[in-house]
């Protein structure tokens, strides 16, 4: 757990100046907007799953339990993911309608999609499976598993 909170903090934080500096060194002209808003979505779902790791993490490490407000809040961010992506969706089917180069368009709709993969992975089913004791059981169930963030906002409510 710790490793997972590490991670996507790491690359909630890093994302936006590699990605930036990236897009600049190519020399093309960028529409911004149809690149920056998925990717601040997809930096805002990988925060979360930060917040969650780190209580998470806490919650082994020093025997505390997880935070009463923990389901509130994250019902709140699960909301505020499903708003944060049908806006970007439709600015995306707004600019390809506007004729944004394709390249933009491109960006957008893949880190759009990697936000809303990282929503279906928090909220909805798990679709990350990591270590061999995962795979192991991904293999003999056949089935994707709920969650922990998912059963730990149901357990607290």
């Amino acid at each position: 757990m710790k490793y997972l909170r590490n991670m996507e903090a790491m690359f909630a934080v890093a994302l936006f100046p590699i990605l930036g500096w990236y897009w600049l060194s190519t020399g093309d002209e960028i529409s911004w907007s149809v690149r920056v808003a998925p990717l601040a979505l997809v930096c805002y779902i990988l925060a979360q799953g930060a917040t969650y790791w780190a209580l998470k993490y806490r919650q082994y490490a020093g025997d505390f339990p997880l935070p009463l407000w923990l389901p509130r809040l994250f019902r709140l961010f699960r909301a505020s993911n499903v708003v944060g992506l049908l806006a970007v969706a439709l600015g995306l089917a707004l600019g390809a309608t506007r004729g944004i180069a394709a390249a933009d368009l491109r960006w957008g709709v893949g880190l759009w999609a990697f936000a809303v993969l990282e929503h279906i992975n928090y909220y909805h089913v798990q679709l990350m499976y990591d270590t061999r004791g995962a795979l192991r059981r991904l293999n003999q169930t056949r089935r994707l598993r709920k969650p922990m963030l998912a059963c730990d906002m149901r357990r607290n409510d």
